[in-house]
């Protein structure tokens, strides 16, 4: 959620403290990125509902000042999701 706070402050200028959700966001992402290291997906070997619900969040990270490129766990798995048969863009992601 620290991910969508900063969107919210970046997009649609809600006051909110910028650097916490980015310091949040951040601590979140390591955690992610590193649980990613040996899996193509959050929680098991094909996607699951942790990876839609948590997909939109990251991948839309950058409009909220969020910079992913330190996360390449991150994003391999965005790419992989990209990738699923049906996977449907949205506004602010592009498809594979």
């Amino acid at each position: 959620m620290n991910a969508a706070g900063a969107r919210l402050v970046k997009v649609l200028k809600y006051p909110l403290d910028l650097e916490k959700l980015h310091a949040g966001a951040n601590r979140i992402f390591k955690i992610m990125d590193d649980h990613l290291a040996n899996r193509d997906f959050l929680a098991l070997d094909y996607p699951t509902i942790a990876d839609i619900a948590c997909f939109p969040y990251t991948a839309l990270a950058g409009e909220g000042g969020i910079d992913l490129a330190p996360y390449k766990n991150i994003l391999r798995w965005i790419a992989n999701m990209k990738k699923i048969p049906g996977f449907i863009t949205m506004p602010g992601i592009e498809a594979a």
